[in-house]
C-alpha cells in the first residue's frame, strides 16, 4: 500500500494502491479514484485559504475533538470500503478494539474507528471526514468544531 500523501509540488494527492485487492474487488479502484479526486480538491482549497487568508491548518494526528463529538454522514460506497479495510487491513489488535467500539456505538458517541487518538481507517475515511478541516487553532474538548 502506498500512503495517501500530498504531492508538495503539484498539490495533488497520491492514490492509494492495493493491487491484489483491486484485481478481485471491482468497486475498490473506483472508490480509491473518488477519494483521490476529493483529496486533491481539498488540498487545493486548503492551500487557497492559506495563501489568501494567511491561515494554517490546525488539524494534526492526535487531534480528535471532531471525532469525539460529531456524527457524520457515510455513504454506502464508502461504508463498503470501510468494512473491507477494517476487516482485511487493520492489525488484529486494532481490529478487535474497533469491533468492540462498533458493538457499543450509538449516536453521539465518539467515532468507533478512533484508536489511540487517531483514525484507524484513515486511508478509507469517509469524504465527510476528509472535508472537515479547522484552521488556525485546534479545537478544544466540548467546542463545536
Amino acid at each position: 500500500m502506498n500512503k495517501n500523501m500530498q504531492d508538495r509540488s503539484g498539490g495533488h494527492s497520491r492514490r492509494l494502491h492495493f493491487p491484489e485487492d483491486e484485481k478481485c474487488l471491482p468497486w475498490l479502484p473506483l472508490l480509491l479514484d473518488a477519494f483521490v479526486i476529493a483529496d486533491t480538491g481539498i488540498v487545493i482549497a486548503i492551500r487557497e485559504v492559506g495563501k489568501k487568508q494567511k491561515k494554517k491548518l490546525a488539524c494534526n494526528r492526535g487531534c480528535d475533538v471532531c471525532c469525539r463529538q460529531k456524527d457524520i454522514p457515510v455513504y454506502p460506497h464508502a461504508l463498503i470500503g470501510i468494512y473491507w479495510y477494517a476487516s482485511e487491513k487493520l492489525e488484529l489488535s486494532i481490529r478487535d478494539g474497533v469491533k468492540n467500539q462498533l458493538e457499543d456505538h450509538h449516536s453521539g458517541s465518539p467515532c468507533p474507528f478512533l484508536a489511540e487518538h487517531a483514525c484507524a481507517i484513515h486511508p478509507m475515511r469517509p469524504v465527510s471526514c476528509r472535508r472537515f478541516n479547522i484552521f488556525t487553532t485546534p479545537c478544544t474538548p466540548g467546542e463545536d468544531p
